[in-house]
């Protein structure tokens, strides 16, 4: 009786405040925790509390048990076991924090983890090219014109573009292309290959009407509506002095699979969709159109666009 009435007493002043905020007299409130470490904290002096009142209780049960149950020494012993098992169980629960308590009061206060605000900066594009000739930086302020060719690039990653120039690098349909997608002004070319961003005037870009038709011939040849095709010249390399590929309105098209059908089946395509299609080539034989440069809208005479005579093979193409 001298160990039950000294541990009872011991138990009731350490756990007396626990009970006390478990039960409200302070009941944490889950709901309104405000933070994650609030919430297992209040989590854990709830659990605490209710720990210690059990324990409390099983006290008190094998204290009456070890009482009423004088001169039979089996219940007594039983009554000895279940109150040593309650104060275990209540060292094991307190014993944690203050082993932690005692060699740093840190590590028993928890924390919500701390974030730090990281700002993205996001580079400047540089030129395409690797000739040395600087990038394209005059920004062109018409937006239409840089959505649409963002869309043609979305649509099968812009690998109907060939990345090949006659002049300089960044004169490629590629090259081009992505410059109006990033709202600057393309190369243009010369007939003499001098190129510079926006052409003489310093304000050429692809047209929008261009653009329109090349994004919707670009998603046919990704849905097989028309054989496949390359572009392989805009406003850049070498054409005559007048040329449409220098304001912007003309592209060069090219065969993938180089046989008379799929090239007629290429220029009817965007003949169906509003272009001015021509079957342009070089040729050594003069009887095809009476020069060495072809450029017709005949079927007749574009048929000669694969013969072995014939040079520069490509679709002009006007919007």
């Amino acid at each position: 009786m001298y160990l039950f009435s000294h541990t009872l007493s011991f138990i009731t002043t350490f756990f007396s405040p626990l009970v006390a905020h478990a039960y409200d007299l302070g009941l944490p409130s889950f709901a309104n925790s405000t933070d994650p470490a609030s919430l297992v904290n209040n989590i854990y002096m709830y659990a605490l509390g209710i720990a210690g009142t059990l324990a409390v209780v099983m006290i008190v049960y094998g204290g009456v048990k070890y009482v009423v149950t004088g001169g039979n020494s089996s219940a007594q012993k039983d009554a000895t076991e279940i109150i040593k098992s309650a104060v275990w169980g209540i060292v094991l629960l307190g014993g944690a924090f203050l082993i932690l308590n005692t060699i740093n009061p840190t590590l028993t206060v928890l924390k919500n983890p701390g974030l730090t605000q990281v700002q993205i900066v996001t580079p400047t594009p540089t030129g395409l090219g690797t000739t040395g000739v600087p990038p394209s930086s005059t920004t062109n302020t018409d937006t239409q014109e840089s959505q649409l060719a963002l869309k043609y690039l979305a649509i099968k990653g812009g690998d109907g573009l060939s990345s090949s120039a006659t002049c300089v690098a960044e004169s490629s349909p590629r090259a081009i292309m992505q410059d109006v997608s990033m709202g600057r002004y393309p190369y243009v070319c010369s007939p003499d290959c001098s190129c510079t961003a926006g052409g003489p005037s310093g304000t050429v870009t692809l047209t929008y009407n261009l653009l329109k038709k090349l994004t919707t011939a670009e998603q046919a040849r990704k849905t097989g509506g028309v054989d496949n095709f390359t572009v392989s010249s805009l406003t850049g390399g070498s054409h005559a002095a007048t040329s449409n590929h220098y304001n912007g309105s003309a592209a060069d098209i090219t065969s993938n699979a180089g046989t008379l059908a799929s090239w007629q089946n290429i220029f009817n395509y965007f003949k169906s969709i509003g272009a001015d299609p021509h079957y342009e080539f070089t040729t050594t034989d003069n009887s095809v159109c009476g020069h060495t440069t072809c450029y017709t809208t005949s079927s007749t005479v574009g048929q000669h666009i694969v013969d072995s005579a014939s040079g520069n093979r490509h679709l002009h193409i006007n919007f």
